[in-house]
């Protein structure tokens, strides 16, 4: 639907600066981020709903991150903040190695509602990112952080 007066968007936005991509396609080398920075961006990008990010970030930089907590107990949380059912950062990792499909969001949604994802796009009672209210984000970077520390 197309409005003929008003603001034609509005929206909030966020960047988060991918350090484990930087330098390819092209894009600018991300400086060296400290320790701190590092655990933060984990963090974010949890609170986000970018948990694979977080999980790529801890695993890259294991070595730096042992200043300040365990980065395997980190991997472990986000496990199971994405599946409650898993205990473990490694057996995420095993229940996906033996079904990958069952990771896809269209099956999800097909699944949990009964509908079929069509090739137009995804069925009307899939939901998209969850919005994240900046009380619940400083909340989850607390609750991240008391556990890591």
């Amino acid at each position: 639907m197309q409005t003929t007066f008003g603001r034609p968007l509005q929206g909030d936005a966020l960047y988060l600066r991918d350090p484990m991509a930087s330098g390819t396609r092209g894009g600018a080398q991300c400086p060296l981020l400290s320790s701190q920075k590092l655990l933060k961006l984990a963090c974010l990008f949890e609170c986000f709903g970018l948990p694979d990010h977080a999980a790529e970030l801890i695993q890259a930089n294991t070595q730096s991150l042992l200043m300040l907590c365990n980065p395997h107990e980190l991997l472990n949380i986000l496990a199971n903040e994405v599946d409650p059912t898993v205990r473990s950062y490694s057996q995420y990792i095993e229940k996906f190695s033996a079904d990958p499909t069952a990771f896809y969001r269209s099956r999800r949604h097909g699944k949990l509602y009964g509908n079929q994802v069509s090739e137009s796009g995804p069925s009307p009672t899939a939901t998209s990112m969850p919005c994240h209210r900046w009380s619940d984000v400083i909340a989850g970077i607390g609750r991240l952080f008391q556990r890591a520390i």
